[in-house]
């Protein structure tokens, strides 16, 4: 995913002023409304949205309230659940926020206590269908770690108009298990199980054909494998691969 410069300046920018406001909230325990307001602040300082055009709090919908909500054009995107800083986030706080977004079709949820931030999908129709997706804490981010401040580039407004998001959670579901049989019956696969079993057993010695023979008939089913080997999921492998290299390739050129 290709990182904002604009995204980059307000972390540089912002993050440290909002963590210190965060560590002062967190010592005098502070309520709920008060977290809300640091939330509010942090998804205009740092995700970039607008105060006042972008952000609605308590949101109201078919007699249900959530926190804030994040609209443009006319429609809802993300729903967001906050919880005084000193409370714990739990799956019942997730389904009250699920329940007032069901209706606008909403398919993004944030749950947060200003430190804690989950970020959720909705896999279905049904209240129990989602995927958590990415969580941070607030207090651990530092603007050099790419890694960490993910959520914040995945769910900047930059990101959701050019619905990164949606192309981010379609990768997250081809991780499925044939994809996970066809990347375990690879030989590299085999080599590192390989060295593995060494490891634990150093005067035992299994060569790669005999790991790739227990793994086919006594771990894998046979429906799995079918599908494992089948083109579509070979033919994606090589496509991925062949996008990191370039991938690699163009960021080698640059340096």
């Amino acid at each position: 995913m290709k990182r904002s410069k604009r995204i980059q300046s307000r972390l540089q920018q912002h993050l440290p002023a909002l963590q210190q406001g965060l560590q002062e909230l967190i010592k005098r325990q502070a309520n709920e409304r008060d977290t809300v307001s640091f939330v509010r602040q942090v998804l205009a300082e740092l995700f970039g949205y607008d105060h006042f055009k972008d952000i609605t709090a308590e949101f109201l919908k078919d007699g249900r309230f959530c926190d804030l909500a994040i609209r443009f054009d006319d429609q809802v995107h993300i729903l967001c659940e906050v919880r005084a800083v000193a409370m714990d986030l739990t799956e019942n706080h997730l389904s009250e926020v699920i329940r007032a977004g069901m209706p606008l079709q909403v398919n993004w949820y944030v749950l947060t206590n200003g430190r804690e931030w989950q970020f959720f999908r909705l896999r279905g129709e049904q209240l129990s269908k989602y995927d958590r997706l990415l969580d941070f804490d607030f207090l651990e981010l530092q603007a050099s770690d790419a890694g960490r401040c993910l959520p914040l580039y995945l769910f900047s407004k930059e990101s959701v108009l050019q619905n990164e998001h949606e192309r981010y959670y379609r990768d997250f579901r081809r991780i499925n298990r044939y994809v996970l049989a066809a990347l375990l019956l690879e030989p590299g696969s085999l080599q590192r199980l390989s060295r593995a079993i060494r490891r634990l057993l150093p005067d035992v010695r299994f060569d790669e054909a005999y790991l790739r023979e227990i793994l086919e008939n006594e771990v894998l089913q046979e429906t799995v494998l079918v599908r494992a080997r089948s083109d579509e999921i070979q033919s994606w492998l090589a496509e991925r691969r062949g996008e990191r290299n370039d991938a690699n390739t163009n960021h080698a050129r640059k340096a």
